[in-house]
């Protein structure tokens, strides 16, 4: 049987052959417009984004330490400095004070010396009394030289009274003699005095009096030594 195409067949088969040709692109969304002056953006794949994140986290991971290494080392230069002037002036400080102590220290010694040689002398004429009383009670000559002494002090001679010790008044007048000339002699008195210490005389004269008594002869050497 042939079967002739009618015209609104033919109409219909064309139209279906276009279907056919033009397909899904009559369905198909429209291309995203391309900027314009400026080569096609090709698309990143997503492992290639994700090394990109990646690198580029770890570069301002990088410039964070950097950043916070040189605010540090910035920091630590001005508290080293900082600490350094700290310390420069604790140092001044302690400088002063130990010069201070120094010398508070040198005085405390000259005090302690001087304490301790007036200590000395005292303890060397406390010692020499006791020689001394001791040797004159063993030699009576001891007067005799003393008076004698106390003598010569004296410049022009007249009315000389020697004040003796009862222990020894006797002694130094059996040696009158042995004192002087006959004129030397001639205006000297002899007397007993309790406050006269043994070994020493009390010489008053019309000028004045010399005291040669061992205790007073002592201590004007304790006060010469001592400086008092």
């Amino acid at each position: 049987m042939i079967i002739k195409k009618t015209d609104a067949s033919s109409k219909a088969v064309a139209a279906l052959g276009l279907l056919d040709r033009s397909g899904p692109t009559q369905f198909q969304q429209p291309a995203p417009a391309r900027p314009q002056g400026g080569p096609p953006r090709p698309e990143m794949s997503e492992p290639e984004a994700r090394r990109t994140a990646d690198r580029m986290l770890q570069q301002a991971q990088e410039r964070s330490l950097t950043v916070e290494r040189e605010a540090y080392e910035k920091g630590f230069a001005q508290g080293e400095k900082a600490g350094m002037e700290l310390a420069n002036k604790k140092a001044e400080a302690l400088l002063q004070r130990y010069q201070s102590s120094l010398a508070e220290f040198g005085r405390l010694r000259g005090d302690i010396l001087l304490r301790i040689e007036k200590d000395v002398v005292r303890l060397a004429v406390a010692i020499a009394k006791k020689i001394v009383h001791r040797e004159v009670h063993a030699d009576p000559e001891i007067i005799l030289t003393m008076t004698r002494i106390a003598l010569t002090r004296i410049g022009e001679k007249s009315m000389v009274t020697i004040h003796l010790n009862p222990a020894d008044f006797k002694f130094v007048l059996d040696n009158k003699a042995r004192l002087g000339t006959a004129s030397e002699l001639a205006g000297i008195t002899l007397v007993e005095d309790g406050a006269v210490s043994r070994g020493g005389c009390l010489i008053d004269t019309e000028m004045g009096s010399i005291d040669a008594r061992v205790d007073e002869q002592l201590r004007e050497i304790e006060h010469g030594l001592l400086g008092s």
